[in-house]
């Protein structure tokens, strides 16, 4: 077969497609316009590390997006979407416990029903109820670009149904990237702080329209270049942060004390089971960098150990047994004993 360089090359594919295009015999725009790109082949996710042991709780808060951000979508719109969808991959990785940050409004709005007892019953939440998050994401969105630069030709067509359309054969280049910080809500220090960032590069043949109507995080998105890119972004950020979260290790916290028994802000949500052993333990003198304030370590005082007898959904009870002359009290850390 002859081969045929530079633009005489794409003249001739697109003047097969437009072919098809006018026959009827081609598929029409996809919502919303329809993105004329072709999504580039999906890479394997990166590997997760294994679970060892309960889950840690992580939210995701504040993602902002760079004024000025390029693209088909503005800054108002990118932040809020990349946190929906860094809350949903984490969920779906089976890591963590994700615990809702970014909007509240509507779960206090039914805790505060409940507690005016406008709202009663065995299901009306609880004040105090809300899940606490070991670690918050947050971060902002520097590029989200679906390729302004990047050379094509097209042409403009009659459709078999007689409806006026057009069709592009372009090489679209653009980015993806997001700046992320992973932050012990207890001690306030950033865990990571790291940026993810994947290209995009295709060619293809497809209805003019760009990205107009595909809304970011829809169906239609994640089979544009702009979605597969994003999906390799939002993969590679979720394997760093469960590496992260596996050499931190897992935490809860003693949610009541009564003598010998013990009421954990933790339950069978995070993986643990009865008969579980883990210690308690209590944060001491905090050392810190003279310069720069940072926390460099906390000295640990261990209180005892205790045995998991009752695990709920949400909390756990357990049996403990002292090591030193301090009893245990709401706030000791518990973790797991190997």
């Amino acid at each position: 077969m002859p081969s045929f360089p530079g633009k005489t090359r794409q003249v001739c594919l697109l003047a097969a497609a437009l072919v098809c295009f006018a026959l009827g015999g081609c598929t029409g725009p996809q919502p919303g316009g329809g993105a004329a790109e072709t999504a580039p082949a999906a890479s394997a996710p990166p590997p997760l590390p294994p679970i060892s042991g309960p889950r840690p709780t992580i939210a995701v808060g504040r993602i902002d997006a760079i004024a000025g951000l390029s693209g088909p979508y503005s800054a108002a719109a990118a932040g809020p979407g990349v946190a929906a969808m860094l809350s949903t991959a984490l969920e779906q990785s089976g890591r963590f416990v994700v615990t809702e940050r970014f909007d509240l409004t509507q779960v206090l709005t039914e805790q505060q029903l409940a507690a005016n007892r406008l709202a009663q019953g065995a299901a009306a939440p609880q004040p105090g109820s809300i899940v606490p998050a070991q670690y918050l994401l947050m971060g902002s969105v520097t590029e989200l670009s679906a390729g302004d630069s990047g050379s094509g030709i097209g042409i403009g067509a009659v459709g078999g149904n007689g409806a006026l359309g057009g069709l592009s054969l372009s090489g679209q280049e653009g980015a993806v990237a997001i700046d992320l910080r992973l932050v012990n809500t207890r001690t306030a220090q950033v865990e990571d702080a790291f940026t993810v960032r994947r290209r995009l590069s295709s060619t293809g043949i497809g209805v003019t329209g760009g990205y107009r109507g595909i809304v970011l995080g829809a169906n239609e998105f994640w089979s544009t270049p702009l979605g597969g890119a994003m999906r390799q972004v939002l993969d590679e950020a979720v394997a760093r942060i469960a590496a992260d979260a596996a050499r931190g290790g897992w935490t809860a916290l003693v949610a009541e004390a009564d003598g010998r028994s013990l009421v954990v802000n933790a339950g069978a949500e995070t993986g643990i089971k009865p008969g579980d052993r883990m210690i308690v333990e209590r944060p001491g003198k905090t050392i810190t960098d003279p310069a720069t304030n940072q926390v460099l370590a906390v000295e640990m005082q261990r209180i005892g150990s205790l045995v998991l007898t009752r695990v709920e959904a949400k909390y756990a009870v357990a049996t403990f047994t002292p090591a030193s002359k301090e009893e245990p009290r709401r706030g000791d850390i518990v973790k797991p004993e190997n």
